[in-house]
């Protein structure tokens, strides 16, 4: 299975060259007139500290060129810059006396900017212009940009090795909407490295950036942003664009509703019309419209209507945008569901006064697959609403056929095997993905136990006990809340031997991880989902709530070779820890919640079989 990395598609490069005027001597209100378009192009697309549209001719500080490149990479993203920096496997470090900016923190963090040395990041200080072709050049290849072409300077000769670089790569980096460089010259084949950098030139080259990481290629392109709208239920008038792909419907006051949207915006110079346009939920049309005349440099939004959004109970839907047919874009959106009218969230002061002495109730889900011998491949989408501390949300539990070591003549009894694959938030807040595996025991006619331990081909790994012995890999993965991530196991073939691949990924933006791999040891397997669960395992945490929501469990049947969805599962409580628990299903979702603190709701019976209406049943990836 490809994975799929954190890039971009490349620019395209242009032969256009990008000329400044000289400064003028006083800085003014407004931007000057070869800068205007393209200022106010970037004010629209957010790309800029509304503070720093003021004072355009003058120099920008090295805080205010952080604060500009988070914002840019944030929009270019379309996440937060905690779960950027999340995804980039870095933090916010405050490692500088002067500047306490989070920003500034931030771009040091990415790699962006680098401080004077000493503790000193001189925040005030203004940016030459090789000093920002360096800054810009990071952010670029941050964003997966690649370079071409870069423009000869007849002033550059004795320019540090250090900016050198990045003077050639971003004058090779183009705007496919204007055609202009990113960061050309000044005039005259001159750069100008030790000439300072103003806020206009620095917006400008922000904008050009974000035209570059969108991918456009034309002077007509389109762009398509999706993310959930709040509207009001009277004339289904606009609210606000909330800026995600998750929304509680919680965050909705009285009178209004979420709504799956999509922003279309017009990069190019001349007027493009969008035609028979459609958007699909799962595969289906739930909303079309007519003919749209979108003029240069304005956007659209289409968003589905009261009427529709009715039809969708709280969960995770498969939401794509088509113009004529062909496939705009596409994600997943997420409605969250009230969890207090699954169970009441207990009180601060109840939870300051609540000493819990063991861990939460343990709730486990057991789906049906009657008919079906096993799975070569099977796939789950997990999401937790809550999740504090000491939380482990495991979408896969499942055990392997065991028969080609049962039936080889060697041994007398074999037991063991299997595995289990999740998401955990650990002691200290850190979040990971976790794949585990048994140890098979194989039992010889001499009696002798043979362990047979699974051998981690990718991935760091450690042995484990406690609840039986095996292997365990973990990766640092930045799982927030609220979000959809679908974890898929592949069996593979190794040296004659089955192997086991577990993988995850975000869904909002097809970002597949691959967590771990390993050796078997079996010449021939599949795999049988037993359970799945939602678990606290750290005491002190007990009381807070945890959630967990399950949709879209299918797998690849080893009878039929079709991918199969399941829609039912079984619920109970493990392990009888104290406290307060529900669990059901609702839509497309099977649902679980839980908390240390008792008497917050009745409890539903165990072993109860739930059904969902709605599931993928194609291939996951």
């Amino acid at each position: 299975m490809r994975k799929h990395k954190w890039m971009r598609i490349p620019v395209l490069l242009l032969l256009f060259c990008l000329c400044l005027p000289p400064l003028p001597a006083a800085a003014a209100s407004s931007p000057s007139d070869w800068a205007l378009a393209e200022v106010t192009e970037a004010n629209r697309d957010e790309l800029v500290p509304s503070d720093l549209l003021a004072s355009y001719q003058n120099y920008i500080s090295r805080q205010d060129f952080c604060r500009l490149m988070v914002c840019l990479t944030t929009a270019c993203e379309e996440r937060s810059i905690d779960r950027l920096m999340g995804k980039l496997g870095v933090s916010r470090t405050d490692s500088f006396t002067d500047c306490k900016n989070s920003d500034v923190q931030a771009a040091c963090a990415m790699g962006i900017v680098q401080g004077r040395g000493g503790g000193i990041f001189d925040p005030n200080g203004s940016i030459t212009r090789q000093e920002a072709a360096v800054m810009l050049t990071r952010t670029a290849k941050l964003l997966g940009l690649d370079a071409n072409t870069s423009l000869s300077f007849s002033d550059t000769y004795n320019v540090p090795s250090w900016a050198s670089e990045g003077i050639r790569y971003v004058s090779g980096l183009t705007d496919p909407v204007s055609g202009n460089r990113v960061m050309g010259g000044v005039g005259n084949n001159r750069f100008d490295p030790l000439g300072r950098y103003t806020r206009e030139q620095a917006i400008l080259t922000a904008l050009r950036l974000y035209h570059a990481c969108l991918g456009l290629t034309s002077r007509n392109a389109i762009s398509t942003r999706p993310s959930l709208g709040v509207y009001s239920g009277s004339g289904d008038a606009f609210v606000r664009d909330t800026g995600d792909r998750s929304a509680s419907v919680t965050s909705v006051s009285s009178g209004q509703y979420l709504s799956f949207l999509f922003r279309v915006k017009n990069h190019g110079s001349s007027a493009r019309t969008m035609r028979n346009v459609s958007m699909k939920v799962d595969g289906t049309t739930v909303v079309s419209w007519q003919d749209f005349a979108l003029s240069p440099g304005s956007w659209v939004y289409y968003h589905a209507d009261s009427s529709v959004m009715s039809q969708f109970s709280p969960g995770t839907y498969r939401v794509g945008l088509y113009e004529n047919g062909s496939l705009l874009e596409e994600t997943y959106l997420t409605l969250r569901r009230n969890w207090n009218l699954k169970m009441p969230a207990p009180s601060r002061q109840t939870l300051s006064s609540f000493h819990p002495t063991e861990q939460s109730p343990y709730i486990a889900y057991y789906p049906a697959y009657d008919g079906i011998t096993g799975f070569s491949e099977f796939s789950v989408d997990i999401r937790a609403d809550h999740q504090p501390r000491g939380t482990y949300i495991s979408g896969m539990f499942f055990y392997q056929d065991l028969n080609s070591f049962t039936n080889s003549g060697s041994y007398q009894n074999v037991e063991g095997g299997g595995g289990y694959a999740g998401l955990q938030s650990i002691y200290d807040g850190t979040r990971i993905a976790i794949f585990s595996m048994w140890d098979i025991y194989a039992t010889d006619y001499a009696g002798t136990v043979h362990t047979f331990r699974p051998k981690a081909l990718y991935g760091g790994s450690k042995d484990f006990g406690g609840e039986g012995t095996g292997t365990q890999i973990s990766v640092p993965y930045y799982w927030e809340e609220g979000h959809p991530y679908r974890l898929l196991l592949q069996q593979g073939r190794n040296n004659g031997h089955v192997t086991v691949q577990c993988w995850i990924c975000d869904l909002e933006f097809g970002e597949w991880t691959k967590i771990g791999e390993m050796d078997t040891y079996l010449p021939s397997s599949y795999m049988k989902p037993s359970a799945g669960f939602l678990e606290n395992y750290l005491t002190e945490y007990a009381g807070e709530v945890r959630t967990m929501a399950v949709c879209n469990m299918r797998g690849l049947s080893v009878d039929t070779g079709q991918w199969v969805s399941l829609k039912k599962n079984q619920f109970a409580q493990n392990f009888s820890h104290p406290g307060s628990y529900n669990f059901g299903a609702e839509g497309g979702e099977f649902w679980m919640i839980t908390s240390g603190v008792p008497g917050l709701c009745s409890h539903p019976s165990d072993w109860t079989e739930y059904t969902v209406n709605r599931g993928e049943s194609s291939q996951p990836y």
